[in-house]
C-alpha cells in the first residue's frame, strides 16, 4: 500500500523510484516541522498582541494568528504540493515553479513587493544552507548520482534550502496570505526552521545511507563550497537577484539605446573618473555631483510653481528634468549622474502619460522631479529598493491615488494632505532622505486612518449582505423546491396555498435551518397536490376520506407557521374543501390552464436595491436572470472570481466614474462588498451582476501598482528590443 502524501503522477515517473521514495518522505518530514512552526509562531504572535498597543498593528498579528490557527493543515499540505513541484521540477533539470529571473529579456516589475520578497527567500535559504552545509553538500552529491540535476549543489539542488523556501512562500501566497504578510512570518519562520530543518535533512542523507547510495560519502565533502558567498564559488549572473546596481545599468543601457550615441545620451557615450557608462556599470560609488550642479538642482527644486494657482486651475507639469539636462549646469555632471537625470526624466515622462492617473494627482508628482533625482544621484539603490523611503512616499502616494480616481476633488481632506507633504518636501529636503522616512510615517498613518474607517463600514454591512443572502439562497431553495409541484397544479386553492404560503414556509424553514421542518413541509406538499388529483377509482376516493383530517390539520399547522392571516387561512380553507368535495364525487380533472404566450427571451437586467439599517447605506446591485450570465459571461466570470480582498473596481453610471475597494466576500453567494474611504455607503454586487458590468464596459478593475513601479515596468516593456 502506498503511504506517500502525493498520488502518482506524470511528474513522478520522469525521476526513479527511490528519488519519489525520498521526496515522499521528507515532504512528510516537513508537513511536520511546518505543523509546529504553526503554533510556536501563533503563540508568539499571541504574546505580541497582549503587548501592542496601536490598533492597526494589533489588527495585523491578529489576522496573521487567526490565518496560522484556521489554515494550519492547509498551509502545510501546500507547503507539501509546492515543494514536490519544485523538487520535481529541479530534480527534471527544469527551471523551478518558484523561481523569479532578472535577465535583460525577462526583468519586469511584478505586483505586492517581490522583490522584497525574493530576498525574504533567499535570506530564509541562506540561514538554511550555512545551518546544514555538510548534509545538504552529501544530499547533492546522492541526488545527482540518482539523475537529479547534477551541479550548483547549493541553488540547484532538488533538496536545496531554496526550492524549500521557494515552495513555503507559494504556500503561504496560495493560502491567501498578502505580499506583506508573507514576507514577515518567512521572516518569523526562520530560526523555527534553522533550528528543526538540519535534522530533516540528516534523516534525508541516512535513508539514501540505508539504500545504498554514496554510503561511504564524507559528510564534509566541498564544504568550502556550502558556505556564504564570501567564500564561495562565484554564482551564474542569472541566478543572481538585481543589486542595487542592477536595475540602474539596465536602465541605464535601453535610455542610453533609445537615446543613441553612448549612455544617457551624452555625445559619444564619455566617461569620467574611471565610471564605464553604456556597458557594464559598476554603480558602488555614486561621485556627488560639483556644487554648481547642486546648486542649479536647488534652484530647480525652489522655483517648483504651487500645485494649484490662484485661479484654481490644474497645471500641467513640465518635465523640468529634460531642461536641466540641456543647461549649461549639466556640462558639469559627473557620467553616471548624467545618466541618473535621464534615466529619471524618462521616468516621469512615463508618468506624465499615464492617462489613468489623474491631472492633480500628476501635477503633485511633478513637483518631486526634482527632490527624486537628488536621491537617484545620492543613492543609486533607489532604483531596485522598494524600501527606500523615497520609493515608499511614491507608493503612499499611488494607494491615495487609486481612491481619487480619474478626478482628483482638491478640496479632498487627503488630497490636502499629500499635498501639504508634498510642499515639505519641496521646501525642506536638501540630501537628507530621512526626511522621506518621517513623511513616509505620517502618510501611512493618515491612509491607515482612513482605511480603519471603510473597514469599519465594511464590518457593519457585511452582517446585513450576509442576512440578505441568506435570505436570497432560502428563497432560491424554495423556487426550486416548489418547481416539480407546479407542474402538476397551475390553478386553484393549491396552486394559491403553495405559489405563497408555501413558499413564505419553506423560506423561513430553510433560515432557521429546520431541516426536519423542511421535509415535513415538501412532504405535506406533495399528499396536498396528490388530494386534488382526479380520483376515478373508488378505493382511492375512500383512502382520500380517512387522510384528509390528518392533512387539514397538518395544513393548519404549517399556514400557522407561514404567518398567513386568520381570514386568509379561512377562505383558503373553505375553496380546498370545495376542491375535495368535487374530487370525492368523482369529478374528472379540471379543464386545462389557458396557454400562455411565449415569453420574449429573458434579458440580463441590473437591478439596484437599497440596505440601510441601523445608520448603515448598502447599494445592492444584482442581476435579473443569473442563468444569462453564468452561460453567456464565462471569462467575465473568471475576472470576477479572479478578485481578492483589497482589489480595485471602478464603476461607471449616469454620475461618473467611482472607485471601490473589494472588502469583503459573502460565503453564502460570494457577493462581493466594496467601500471606499471617501464614501459612506457601501457597495454590494452579486458575482453575476459584475461580471456583467465587466462584459459591457460598465466596470473595470483598476491597477494598484505603486506609480514608479508602473513607469519603470512601462520603460522596460517600451524599451527591450522586440
Amino acid at each position: 500500500m502506498n503511504t506517500s502524501f502525493f498520488p502518482a503522477s506524470p511528474a513522478a515517473s520522469v525521476v526513479s523510484p527511490l528519488l519519489g521514495q525520498a521526496r515522499d518522505a521528507f515532504a512528510r518530514a516537513l508537513r511536520g516541522a511546518v505543523r509546529e512552526w504553526l503554533a510556536k509562531v501563533g503563540d508568539e504572535l499571541a504574546g505580541e498582541m497582549e503587548k501592542v498597543e496601536e490598533v492597526e498593528r494589533r489588527r495585523a498579528l491578529h489576522q496573521m494568528r487567526e490565518l496560522l490557527t484556521v489554515d494550519a493543515q492547509r498551509i502545510e499540505a501546500l507547503l507539501a504540493v509546492h515543494w514536490q513541484r519544485e523538487f520535481d521540477a529541479s530534480a527534471r533539470k527544469q527551471v523551478a515553479t518558484g523561481a523569479v529571473s532578472f535577465g535583460l529579456e525577462g526583468l519586469s516589475l511584478v505586483d505586492e513587493g517581490e522583490l522584497e520578497e525574493e530576498i525574504a527567500v533567499k535570506s530564509l535559504a541562506d540561514r538554511l544552507r550555512d545551518a546544514s552545509a555538510d548534509e545538504l553538500n552529501a544530499i547533492g552529491r546522492r541526488l545527482e548520482s540518482l539523475g537529479a540535476r547534477s551541479g550548483e549543489t547549493e541553488q540547484g539542488a532538488a533538496a536545496a534550502p531554496i526550492v524549500f523556501a521557494r515552495a513555503l512562500a507559494a504556500a503561504l501566497r496560495e493560502a491567501g496570505c498578502n505580499a506583506p504578510t508573507r514576507r514577515e512570518l518567512l521572516r518569523r519562520f526562520a530560526p523555527h526552521a534553522q533550528a528543526s530543518l538540519p535534522s530533516a535533512y540528516a534523516e534525508l542523507n541516512s535513508f539514501f545511507i540505508r539504500h545504498g547510495v554514496l554510503p561511504e560519502l564524507k559528510r564534509g565533502y566541498a564544504k568550502g563550497e556550502s558556505k556564504r558567498p564570501e567564500t564561495a564559488k562565484a554564482k551564474p549572473a542569472e541566478s543572481k537577484s538585481p543589486s542595487e546596481g542592477d536595475l540602474f545599468a539596465m536602465l541605464a543601457r535601453l535610455v542610453g539605446g533609445v537615446q543613441g550615441g553612448g549612455a544617457g545620451g551624452m555625445p559619444g557615450g564619455g566617461t569620467g573618473g574611471g565610471v564605464v557608462v553604456g556597458g557594464a556599470m559598476p554603480v558602488s560609488a555614486a561621485s556627488l555631483s560639483p556644487s554648481v550642479v547642486w546648486t542649479a538642482l536647488e534652484s530647480l527644486q525652489r522655483a517648483a510653481p504651487a500645485t494649484t494657482p490662484a485661479d484654481g486651475a490644474v497645471l500641467v507639469p513640465n518635465n523640468v528634468l529634460h531642461q536641466f539636462r540641456a543647461s549649461e549646469a549639466a556640462r558639469d555632471m559627473s557620467p553616471l549622474d548624467a545618466v541618473t537625470v535621464d534615466i529619471v526624466a524618462t521616468l516621469f515622462d512615463l508618468i506624465f502619460e499615464d492617462k489613468s492617473i489623474a491631472d492633480p494627482i500628476k501635477a503633485l508628482i511633478g513637483r518631486l522631479q526634482i527632490p527624486v533625482l537628488k536621491v537617484a544621484m545620492l543613492d543609486k539603490g533607489f532604483f531596485a529598493s522598494r524600501a527606500h523611503p523615497a520609493r515608499r512616499l511614491l507608493e503612499g502616494i499611488s494607494r491615495a491615488a487609486v481612491r481619487w480616481g480619474r478626478e482628483a476633488r482638491r478640496d479632498d481632506p487627503l488630497y490636502l494632505h499629500v499635498e501639504a507633504l508634498v510642499d515639505r518636501v519641496q521646501n525642506e529636503f536638501q540630501q537628507d532622505t530621512t526626511l522621506f522616512e518621517t513623511l513616509c510615517v505620517e502618510l501611512e498613518q493618515f491612509l491607515l486612518l482612513e482605511e480603519s474607517e471603510a473597514d469599519t463600514l465594511a464590518d457593519r454591512a457585511a452582517p446585513l449582505v450576509a442576512d440578505e443572502d441568506r435570505r436570497r439562497a432560502a428563497q432560491a431553495e424554495a423556487e426550486a423546491a416548489l418547481a416539480p409541484f407546479f407542474a402538476t397544479v397551475s390553478a386553484g386553492p393549491v396552486f394559491d396555498i403553495l405559489q405563497s404560503d408555501w413558499r413564505q414556509l419553506l423560506i423561513r424553514l430553510r433560515l432557521d435551518e429546520d431541516e426536519e421542518g423542511w421535509k415535513e413541509a415538501l412532504a405535506t406538499a406533495t399528499e396536498l397536490v396528490d388530494s386534488v388529483q382526479p380520483k376515478t377509482d373508488p378505493r382511492a376516493r375512500r383512502v382520500l376520506t380517512m387522510k384528509l383530517p390528518l392533512l387539514v390539520k397538518a395544513l393548519q399547522r404549517a399556514l400557522e407557521r407561514a404567518g398567513t392571516p386568520t381570514e386568509r387561512r379561512l377562505k383558503l380553507m373553505d375553496a380546498l374543501f370545495a376542491q375535495h368535495a368535487s374530487v370525492l364525487r368523482g369529478a374528472g380533472p379540471s379543464p386545462p390552464a389557458p396557454s400562455k404566450t411565449p415569453a420574449e427571451p429573458a434579458v440580463a437586467e441590473i437591478t439596484r436595491s437599497r440596505i440601510q439599517q441601523q445608520g448603515v447605506q448598502v447599494e445592492r446591485l444584482t442581476l435579473t436572470d443569473a442563468a444569462w450570465a453564468m452561460s453567456v459571461e464565462a471569462e467575465a466570470l473568471g475576472r470576477v472570481v479572479a478578485l481578492k480582498r483589497g482589489d480595485w473596481v471602478e464603476f461607471y453610471g449616469e454620475g461618473g466614474a467611482e472607485r471601490y475597494r473589494l472588502s469583503w466576500l459573502s460565503p453564502q453567494r460570494g457577493v462581493l462588498l466594496f467601500t471606499n474611504p471617501r464614501s459612506s455607503q457601501a457597495l454590494a454586487v452579486a458575482p453575476e451582476a459584475l461580471a456583467v458590468k465587466f462584459a459591457r464596459g460598465e466596470a473595470i478593475e483598476v491597477s494598484a501598482d505603486p506609480i514608479f513601479e508602473r513607469a519603470v515596468g512601462r520603460a522596460l516593456e517600451q524599451l527591450q528590443p522586440g
